[in-house]
C-alpha cells in the first residue's frame, strides 16, 4: 500500500467510524466528503479493501456489534442502532451472515464480562 493509499484508507476508516450510526451512511455520502465522484471514490475502495464500499461499511460495524456485544451489556436493541441498523430482523440476518452465529449467540460464547 502506498502512503496515499494509506492516507486515504485511514481517512475512510475514520469517516466511516464517525458516522456509523447514519443508517443511511454509503458511498455516495463518503465520495461527498472526499470530494470526488462517487464511481472514483468506489473504484479506490475495491482497490484498496478488496471490496465494495457498502461490504466495507457493513463489515465496520460488525466489528463494531461484535465489540459491543462482548464488551458492554447494552441490550441488542440498543447496539443495532449505535451500528446504524434501523432493524433488529435485519441486524440479526446481516450479523449471522457475517459472523456465523446471530447476536444472542455470539455474545454467550465471546462476553468478556
Amino acid at each position: 500500500m502506498t502512503a496515499a493509499e494509506k492516507e486515504f484508507f485511514d481517512r475512510l476508516v475514520q469517516l466511516v467510524d464517525e458516522n456509523i450510526a447514519n443508517y443511511e451512511l454509503s458511498s455516495e455520502i463518503l465520495s461527498e466528503r472526499f470530494c470526488i465522484t462517487a464511481r472514483h471514490f468506489n473504484r479506490k475502495v475495491r482497490a484498496i479493501t478488496e471490496m465494495d464500499t457498502t461490504h466495507f461499511i457493513r463489515k465496520r460495524r460488525m466489528a463494531l456489534a461484535c465489540n459491543l456485544l462482548t464488551q458492554t451489556a447494552l441490550p441488542i436493541s440498543e447496539i443495532y442502532i449505535r451500528c446504524g441498523l434501523d432493524s433488529a430482523n435485519y441486524f440479526s440476518r446481516v450479523f449471522k451472515m457475517e459472523m456465523g452465529q446471530s447476536p444472542t449467540s455470539y455474545r454467550k460464547t465471546n462476553s468478556q464480562l
